[in-house]
């Protein structure tokens, strides 16, 4: 019925709970975002070898990804170069405040 009202399901903390990945394979999820935990290790091989099957297993799935916390440019071209779909965090620009608006 969401769906039909135009709503995506979105699922938060890809590789950080087990129940994720079993409500990505069972229902007909729109996005996942990677736990936290996989942006702040992404410099890390193992962590990268992590995402990009999660990534990859999203895809197949039908969902796009997206990861929060990019801090620099160095995480922002890792997570371009695993195909990430979406990425969010300072270095991709910061919530202005009300005397900023």
């Amino acid at each position: 019925h969401y769906r039909k009202a135009g709503y995506k399901i979105a699922l938060d903390r890809l590789g950080g709970y087990h129940t994720t990945l079993l409500y990505l394979k069972e229902l007909e999820v729109d996005i996942v975002r990677f736990d936290q935990l996989y942006t702040r290790h992404i410099k890390e091989a193992g962590y990268q070898n992590i995402i990009q099957g999660l990534n990859l297993s999203a895809h197949l799935c039908g969902a796009k990804t997206w990861m929060s916390m990019i801090e620099d440019e160095y995480t922002d071209n890792l997570a371009q170069s695993l195909k990430v779909n979406y990425r969010q965090g300072n270095y991709l620009g910061r919530i202005l405040t009300s005397e900023q608006l």
